[in-house]
């Protein structure tokens, strides 16, 4: 293989692994994104008086997670007015 060769399977491999990379950072985000919502929703559901029980089944939030977020929300340290996302 000559010299030119390699270098276009460099830049094609280099292209390759940078489309990845980006694909897989969009998805991470995603996610992050999906999941900080859902958190927001989790604490307005708690803060209308629905059960932790009843939060945890309906975002798929571990139970344990929403009541530590019933227990913050109640001590004021989660940041979130009754009416904020």
């Amino acid at each position: 293989m000559g010299v030119y060769e390699q270098l276009f399977d460099d830049e094609e491999n280099m292209k390759m692994n940078c489309a990845a990379f980006e694909r897989k950072g969009f998805k991470r985000g995603e996610r992050e994104g999906f999941k900080a919502g859902g958190k927001a929703v989790a604490r307005r559901m708690l803060s209308k008086g629905m059960s932790p029980e009843e939060v945890s089944d309906l975002t798929e939030i571990p139970l344990d997670e929403v009541l530590r977020m019933k227990k913050r929300a109640s001590r004021g340290e989660n940041g979130a007015s009754k009416d904020s996302f």
